[in-house]
């Protein structure tokens, strides 16, 4: 197997042992990332900055993050007794039982690991693991002002979702082709005739606030909403009509409120 493949086969080695672990202990809606957020508190606290540095993501995917550990009870978030300005936190009594749970199942897997692999190996194992790693930060190349020489390639809207699992069978039954991230059941894709579409679990989201919209720009929107308006699609389908914009538009609205309007353009008639 090629390295690259390895990396992630190891990766997934441990992700199953500790979400069978975390499972077992009624822990599993803690989120992905969700473990190492709760180890580098415990071990040494970090503020937002360093989690968003540490993971790769971004300070406000970081801050959704923590978002979700406050509303589920692995973290409380309070202000900051020597600067209200700031916030500090505090990992619950459930989340020391997740990160405890977590530890348990990484020490499980380093423990078969020892039992089939020589200490010298394992050692020359991690040397190039931290090498890697080492060339991951080296990799990043320079940033540089937007200009001709960057060109954009692909733009994908992504939808919250309360049931990922339900999300993908819906967007199915659109047309899309859908698979999940990985082994992961928080984020998956949906693909059709080069449009992409990224569906990223919410559980606790309210379509009222915290739906997405996009839209799709179709070669006929009639013949759209005839596949659309099909027995057991689900949703809701808005018909097109005919826009003084000179396009004939309609509406899906997916079962987590996610709105796609979509359009074509009016050719050789006046709206009406």
């Amino acid at each position: 197997m090629p390295l690259p493949a390895l990396l992630r086969a190891a990766r997934r080695a441990y992700g199953r042992a500790v979400r069978r672990a975390l499972a077992d202990a009624g822990l599993d809606d803690l989120p992905r990332n969700g473990p190492f957020v709760l180890g580098a508190l415990v071990a040494r606290g970090a503020d937002l900055a360093a989690l968003a540095d540490q993971l790769g993501v971004s300070k406000q995917a970081a801050s959704q993050l923590i978002d979700a550990l406050v509303s589920r009870g692995y973290l409380e978030r309070a202000p900051d007794p020597a600067d209200r300005r700031r916030m500090t936190l505090t990992v619950t009594d459930r989340g020391r039982h997740a990160a405890e749970r977590v530890r348990g199942a990484v020490g499980a897997v380093d423990g078969v690991l020892a039992e089939r692999v020589p200490a010298s190996t394992r050692a020359g194992l991690r040397a190039g693991l931290a090498a890697l790693a080492e060339l991951a930060g080296e990799a990043a190349p320079p940033e540089t002002p937007p200009g001709p020489a960057q060109r954009l390639t692909r733009f994908a809207p992504i939808f919250g979702v309360r049931d990922l699992a339900r999300a993908l069978e819906h967007y199915a039954r659109l047309g899309f082709r859908v698979d999940a991230y990985a082994d992961g059941d928080e984020y998956g894709f949906a693909h059709r005739d080069g449009v992409e579409l990224h569906l990223a679990l919410q559980p606790d989201m309210d379509p009222l606030v915290g739906a997405g919209a996009a839209y799709l720009f179709v070669r006929d929107a009639d013949d759209l909403a005839r596949e659309w308006s099909r027995p057991g699609i689900g949703g809701r389908l808005h018909p097109p009509v005919d826009t003084d914009y000179r396009v004939r538009e309609g509406a899906h609205i997916d079962p987590d409120g996610n709105l796609i309007r979509f359009g074509s353009r009016l050719l050789g008639r006046r709206p009406g």
